[in-house]
């Protein structure tokens, strides 16, 4: 599954970076695939210490 270009691992995470995603847009945030790749990394990162 794909959120803006960006390969998720399953329906699980692409639910919760969709959230994620909705919630920044109302504040107007304008999600791109470099961004949504970035938001990932840092949080798979973040989650390996």
């Amino acid at each position: 599954m794909k959120l803006y270009g960006v390969e998720m691992l399953n329906k699980k995470e692409y639910d919760a970076y969709e959230t994620v995603i909705d919630s920044a847009k109302i504040e107007g945030f304008e999600p791109t695939t470099e961004s949504v790749q970035l938001l990932k990394d840092f949080h798979e990162k973040k989650n390996k210490h």
